[in-house]
């Protein structure tokens, strides 16, 4: 009771700064000062404060012990605050950010993870070089954030951390071939705990499989996108990721287990055609071939794409057919046949659905097939407003249950403009709410609704 006091008391307080930052006449807001010039040098800053609340319960788990839902009923308030600052001199720009994010804890209570003050992080910390190797060229070297392709295999460096980071430690190179062709390179190196954190407190950022020593991942690739026909922009890429060994516990019964290094080959195609002015679509295909833990042989795929109808009215609707398809390993075969994510353990599928993982590896989307509806709009500037509906099944039933329906998954989330202009010209305060129910399905052996409630205000500056 204590604890919740204080959180209801620190939201009240929080609510009384943005209604006196709401009242303040128009000339009094503060105008900004950055960015700033000096013989050639441009320096800038900014930051950003985000309050978001969490409550889910029920969400099943396939593993051990199977009856039981992920962590029973949760509710946390997480607060996360960023700052950075930039120099730039001709093309040549250095760049860092310092991360902090911690928790206040309503259930379960006796929760000390992400308490406060918990670590400050260096989040990013890089050189780049913005045409100084030549016209069409960009050169990053250090901690850096990276997104590539569809971002289903290339956005999340540190999994088990939630949104509170997504960084990699690595060198990315994009050459701008001509108008119409663009190539990226990458190349990173992330290990389980981050060695730069200030008040290191061990954190797995990983999320491996219980790893009970360390498990580091290395790795890179190559994109090709190309818009060589105006109907038919296409992506190729190949991937190249590998795991060391590492030691980590199956069951509180069993002794500790080997995992040996494992090495995956990932090459994929995307394809983003334009049939007319109200109708688009997506294809993506990829094939993964390797090695798993020393001496199992990889053969995964995925496919993903959707058929899209846009017409032309006020609000910007939109209505499409999806689907994700990720193969399942087959448990009587030596073969690995499960689909790794590689650097997409994040949750662009779901945020309720992706904690079903937790207790194998975070984040670790595979063994799905999950074809959905959506239908989006703005109901007003600034406005988003997005829906679906669908069932997911598993293609490998290996699962604690019967069959293979993982469920029905249905999404809501409104995205939302608060305010612009609160201290400086160019700060902006927006929202969301998000809403996820699932009915799990026969593939588990539990049969409780599961949901997953979020809200959430950020200001940036």
């Amino acid at each position: 009771m204590h604890s919740t006091n204080k959180t209801h008391r620190l939201l009240l307080l929080l609510t009384g700064l943005t209604l006196m930052a709401f009242s303040m006449p128009a000339q009094e807001v503060v105008e900004a000062k950055l960015p700033l010039e000096n013989n050639g040098w441009k320096f800038d800053a900014g930051g950003d404060i985000r309050i978001r609340e969490e409550f889910f319960n029920h969400i099943p788990v396939a593993k051990d012990p199977p009856g039981v839902s992920r962590g029973g009923k949760n509710n946390s308030i997480r607060f996360r605050t960023m700052a950075w600052a930039s120099a730039e001199y001709e093309g040549i720009i250095f760049y860092g950010r310092l991360n902090n994010e911690f928790r206040q804890w309503i259930k379960p209570h006796n929760s000390k993870a992400f308490d406060w003050p918990d670590e400050l992080l260096i989040d990013n910390l890089y050189l780049r070089l913005d045409q100084v190797l030549g016209e069409g060229v960009v050169l990053t070297i250090g901690r850096q954030d990276i997104a590539l392709g569809s971002k289903r295999l290339v956005l999340e460096g540190t999994p088990k951390d939630g949104s509170r980071t997504i960084y990699m430690n690595g060198i990315t190179l994009g050459v701008r071939i001509d108008d119409l062709t663009r190539l990226d390179l990458f190349g990173v190196y992330n290990t389980d705990e981050d060695k730069l954190a200030i008040g290191h407190e061990h954190r797995d950022i990983v999320g491996y499989k219980n790893a009970l020593d360390t498990m580091d991942e290395a790795g890179g690739g190559i994109f090709i996108t190309s818009r060589l026909t105006e109907r038919l922009p296409f992506e190729l890429y190949y991937l190249y990721k590998h795991d060391t060994s590492y030691t980590w516990l199956p069951k509180a019964d069993e002794a500790p287990a080997r995992v040996g290094a494992s090495d995956y080959h990932t090459f994929g195609l995307r394809l983003m055609p334009i049939f007319g002015s109200q109708f688009s679509g997506e294809l993506e295909l990829a094939g993964q071939f390797g090695e798993e833990d020393a001496d199992n042989s990889v053969r995964a795929m995925m496919a993903a794409g959707n058929l899209t109808w846009k017409p032309e009215l006020s609000y910007s609707p939109a209505f499409s057919a999806n689907l994700v398809y990720l193969s399942g390993d087959d448990e009587d075969s030596r073969r690995q046949e499960g689909f790794n994510p590689l650097w997409g353990r994040y949750p662009w599928v779901s945020e309720l659905y992706i904690y079903s993982w937790d207790l194998e590896r975070a984040g670790f989307w595979t063994n799905l097939i999950y074809p959905y509806l959506q239908a989006t709009c703005k109901p007003a500037a600034g406005y988003d407003l997005r829906a679906s509906l669908g069932p997911m099944f598993a293609e490998e039933k290996n699962g604690p249950g019967h069959g293979s329906r993982r469920g029905w998954l249905g999404i809501v989330r409104l995205d939302f403009p608060l305010a612009k202009g609160l201290l400086g010209r160019d700060d902006t305060m927006k929202g969301h709410l998000l809403a996820e129910v699932l009915k799990p399905g026969s593939y588990y052996e539990v049969s409780h609704t599961s949901y997953f409630l979020r809200w959430e205000v950020s200001y940036s500056f």
